[in-house]
């Protein structure tokens, strides 16, 4: 205390209660100041209070009454709303943020002392200070460093200053430096009779989409394709379940030979792997569940221990723990699909093609068409486990596309091989068909007249036995090395046609002639379709 505190102290109430802090008091830190309890002087004609001992007190019992210890910090003597703390001795320390001095009554500049984070311009403030940034630039969102103004960057990708763009579902747009980004609202959809809600990975909302068509395999080892053919299916091998044989953007197969049972699927250069215990794998790698890889597939798991995927193209793939599984497609892709799951016309009749659309003979020719195989020691799987007898024959009658003649065929292939490999598996997978061949030695002379090679140069034995191979049609079709990926149908309503008879790609295989379609398993007029 100063002088005149002293003074104006004992001249009112003395140094007895709480009008300074007791342990300044009691330590007499202030100056000479003795302490007397038992004065009777203090405050004249005031009452005593709970906060004050500014009292006079006329007994000892009173005057004990009104003294009491006062805490340190109770007159809050730091400077610009900075925090008092009292020690374990009694005593008070304010402690300064952005000040200094014993009370913190002095500022410190930060922008002098170099205790700021400002990357461009430092300005004082009392306690503190502020970032700012020359002209051009704007402060970021951290309010110490600048960005420039004139342009936004996201990623690996930059955008000038008022560019707006979509990303995942959000308009976008850049603000002198900064990004902004708002989401749409969606409405309620309410689908008419037939349709569906729909709402794929990638869409922002939801839309109605007519109903898709499915491909179920159940326990019992029982297939229905998607134009509804039921097919016994007790297969062990892995098999190409749906692709799109347009485009070709996406290709799923099942994997029958372990435990558990897999189906996975390709898409965009991103493999998807689900099993029946529910694990699955992304491009070889385990994740949780729910996943989903940008806008492309979404994986997740729904009710009846099911895991579920879904495309951006709208294929939707259920597997359950019990090995069944459900593979959905939307009707934009009919006439798109080939596999173990039929082609997706209307029409169940014709589902029983080969991988290369020729009409199978039996059920197990068309499964194993269908089939992945793999090679082991010059044989593919199927070859090892049929007797000598089969095998010899397979080897036999696949030798011919490893004989001379072939030159001219095999300099212009990349992988001429394969069509070896393809005929033995064949030859050894299907049984009661003698001429399990053909789809190798047909896909083989047809990517040989894709190089401008006729079978003219193909040695004679191999144009018998493929002339062998043209008259397996049924009746009323014809045989074309490079026929359309469909055969014509009665056109539909419910199923939009996408000029696939219009694309450049071919296949051999067994077809209606010009002024015909296919309904019904055979070739029809055109006035027959109602």
């Amino acid at each position: 205390m100063s002088e005149d505190d002293v003074r104006k102290l004992g001249s009112t109430c003395g140094l007895i209660g709480n009008v300074v802090a007791w342990y300044k008091v009691k330590n007499s830190i202030d100056g000479n100041v003795a302490v007397v309890e038992s004065s009777p002087d203090i405050c004249p004609g005031h009452n005593c209070s709970t906060f004050s001992c500014h009292c006079s007190a006329l007994s000892v019992v009173e005057r004990s009454m009104c003294d009491k210890t006062v805490d340190a910090c109770s007159s809050n003597p730091c400077k610009h709303n900075q925090v008092c703390a009292e020690l374990d001795d009694g005593k008070g320390l304010c402690k300064c943020d952005g000040y200094e001095g014993r009370h913190c009554e002095f500022d410190i500049d930060e922008c002098v002392t170099g205790e700021h984070a400002c990357s461009h311009i430092c300005v004082n403030t009392l306690g503190s200070y502020k970032c700012r940034c020359p002209q051009g630039m704007a402060l970021n969102l951290d309010n110490k460093t600048c960005v420039d103004a004139s342009y936004c960057i996201q990623g690996d990708f930059a955008y000038l200053d008022g560019d707006t763009w979509k990303q995942d579902c959000q308009q976008c747009t850049c603000e002198k430096g900064f990004i902004t980004c708002s989401t749409p609202l969606c409405q309620d959809v309410t689908c008419p009779q037939g349709q569906m809600v729909e709402h794929n990975p990638g869409d922002c909302c939801p839309s109605c989409a007519e109903e898709p068509l499915q491909c179920h395999l159940f326990t019992n080892g029982t297939l229905i394709t998607f134009d509804q053919l039921v097919v016994p299916f007790v297969g062990r091998k892995v098999y190409t379940l749906f692709q799109d044989c347009v485009n070709g953007d996406f290709t799923g197969y099942l994997d029958a030979s372990s435990n558990p049972r897999s189906v996975r699927f390709y898409i965009h250069c991103l493999s998807v792997t689900i099993y029946d215990n529910k694990t699955v794998l992304v491009n070889s790698h385990a994740v949780t569940l729910p996943h989903q890889e940008t806008s492309i597939v979404k994986v997740v798991e729904v009710e009846n221990h099911t895991v579920q995927a879904q495309t951006h193209h709208g294929v939707v793939l259920q597997l359950k723990t019990d090995g069944s599984f459900l593979v959905s497609a939307p009707k934009k892709l009919s006439m798109h699909m080939c596999g173990l799951c039929g082609n997706m016309n209307g029409d169940e009749s014709d589902d029983l093609q080969t991988r290369n659309h020729i009409p199978a003979k039996t059920v197990d020719e068309y499964v194993n068409s269908w089939k992945e195989y793999k090679i082991r020691a010059g044989l593919p799987e199927s070859c090892t486990l049929v007797p000598r007898r089969q095998k010899v024959r397979a080897e036999k009658v696949c030798r011919i596309l490893q004989g001379r003649g072939f030159d001219m065929c095999y300099r212009q292939m990349r992988r001429p091989y394969d069509f070896v490999t393809s005929c033995k598996d064949a030859m050894c997978s299907c049984k009661g068909n003698e001429l399990c061949f053909c789809d190798a030695f047909l896909g083989f002379r047809l990517e040989c007249e894709k190089n401008n090679i006729t079978s003219d140069y193909l040695p004679e034995r191999l144009q018998k036995l493929m002339l062998l191979c043209e008259s397996r049609c049924p009746p009323g079709m014809t045989f074309m090395t490079c026929g359309p990926l469909q055969n014509r149908i009665c056109p539909r309503t419910d199923i939009p046609v996408y000029g696939i008879l219009k694309t450049t790609s071919c296949l051999p295989g067994c077809f209606c002639p010009e002024d015909k379609v296919f309904r019904r398993g055979r070739c029809v007029d055109t006035s027959l379709c109602g």
